[in-house]
């Protein structure tokens, strides 16, 4: 669909502009000898008007030099009635001037945009230039702060390095100091180990001690009963042997004089020597 390049209807003054529809073309007699004369005020059947607004828009898409006196005549035949029908040539030599005219509004206005298209480029060019040393001065701001932030980046990064450097100096001396806890808890745990056996040697020992001194508390306190005991026999029996060693020795004496040869021996000394011994007991 091509594009209006402008309004016919409104530049030819076709159709009423309240849209209702459109009146005849033709031009009455003035009236009380006024110069003037107005368009008649006969309505233009619809078919008419709606074949009219047809060409219309097709002649819109032309400039207004290019429409040809065929087109105008057949738009003014169907807007004029059959009273003013004889007008025809009148009307197309009336639209014929008006697209003469806008040819030469047309060329004054077209020289005028020529002249502000240039004025406008030109105004371009300066703002153009304006705009590109306001933009320098803009991106060299920013490459100033840019270059202030990269600094202040920079600087921050050495100090993150730093810290990161101090960072591992520390971890390496945790793991060294980790390493000698390992080694510490490694000897402490086989010097526990050993304390461990020599605790449970210790304890054999002291065990063993124990039951010595048990024992040897024990024999004591045998020993001790037995001394007792041989105490109260030796102060039971003393008076027993001796009276039964003086006994025995008594018969010892008689019969060593029995066995003296050539002495006499009494009937007295014999039954002595010869009596049974005496009994514990007896004694």
């Amino acid at each position: 669909m091509s594009t209006a390049v402008w309004d016919p209807d409104t530049v030819l003054q076709v159709t009423d502009a309240s849209g209702r529809g459109m009146f005849c073309f033709g031009l009455v007699r003035p009236r009380f000898d006024s110069p003037c004369r107005s368009r008649s005020r006969w309505d233009v059947p619809w078919a008419r008007y709606m074949a009219i607004l047809s060409m219309l828009d097709a002649i819109s898409t032309k400039l207004p030099h290019d429409v040809t006196n065929s087109e105008l005549r057949r738009i003014a035949r169907l807007g004029l009635c059959e009273y003013h029908g004889d007008q025809e040539h009148e009307v197309v030599a009336k639209w014929e001037n008006i697209p003469d005219r806008i040819e030469d509004i047309y060329q004054t206005y077209e020289e005028q945009r020529e002249g502000i298209i240039q004025d406008l480029k030109t105004l371009q060019k300066e703002n153009k230039y304006e705009d590109l040393e306001d933009r320098e001065l803009s991106v060299t701001i920013e490459l100033m702060a840019a270059t202030t932030q990269l600094h202040e980046v920079q600087s921050v990064n050495q100090g993150l390095e730093n810290d990161k450097k101090t960072l591992q100096l520390e971890i390496d001396i945790l793991k060294q100091e980790m390493k000698r806890l390992n080694d510490s808890n490694t000897s402490i745990s086989s010097q526990l180990a050993s304390t461990a056996v020599s605790l449970e040697t210790v304890t054999n020992e002291l065990s063993a001690y124990k039951k010595n001194m048990q024992l040897r508390v024990g024999l004591t306190t045998s020993t001790t009963e037995i001394m007792e005991l041989r105490s109260k026999i030796a102060q039971l029996s003393t008076p027993v042997w001796y009276r039964l060693i003086q006994l025995i020795k008594q018969k010892l004496l008689g019969l060593t004089h029995l066995l003296k040869p050539g002495k006499e021996v009494s009937d007295e000394e014999e039954g002595v020597a010869l009596a049974p011994a005496v009994s514990v007991r007896d004694v």
